[in-house]
């Protein structure tokens, strides 16, 4: 390190009661009166490192909850880009459009007109605050494959910041009303 650059490092202590702290340590090296110092400061960032382990164990419940199903979940922000999507819906839009689908991809922006048309009020009328069902139809391979569709606003703090959806598959439902 040099003169007058601040070093960071985070560290682990052990207090006298045997609770054990989170520390962010600065450093830094200055010179006064002609005589090398070095000046540190800790600060407990315990509740922070806590914090970031809790984000951390609730995104990974969150992520084995929506993988565990064989529907279609994803939520979308209000921009329409994808916020996350379960497998299942990755593998199934990748066999339906040939489209690789990543986080920040825009929803609506890679569909055709028709598609588009179909899609963004559908999502327009969640960003709006409204829950949202539908059911729609297309064409799989040699099989028309029905869909039911469901729409929720997310809401933080208040405001509408984005669109969860899951649809699931009723073909077999359909199939058995048209019998």
């Amino acid at each position: 390190m040099k003169y007058g650059e601040v070093e960071n490092l985070e560290t682990r202590f052990r207090m006298k009661n045997g609770d054990v702290k989170h520390g962010l340590m600065s450093a830094s090296f200055l010179e006064l009166d002609g005589v090398p110092h070095i000046i540190s400061i800790t600060r407990d960032i315990t509740e922070r490192k806590q914090a970031a382990e809790a984000i951390r164990e609730s995104e990974a419940n969150l992520s084995s909850l929506i993988n565990n199903r064989n529907e279609s979940i994803w939520s979308l922000d209000k921009n329409y880009n994808f916020i996350t999507f379960n497998t299942f819906f990755s593998e199934a839009y990748f066999a339906a459009y040939n489209v690789k689908l990543k986080k920040g991809m825009n929803a609506v922006e890679m569909l055709t007109p028709e598609l588009q048309a179909f899609w963004k009020p559908k999502y327009d009328s969640a960003l709006s605050g409204r829950k949202t069902m539908f059911e729609f139809s297309t064409q799989l391979g040699n099989a028309l494959q029905y869909f039911e569709v469901n729409f929720n606003p997310i809401i933080l703090d208040g405001i509408i910041t984005g669109v969860s959806a899951i649809s699931v598959d009723i073909t077999e439902r359909k199939q058995a009303e048209e019998e």
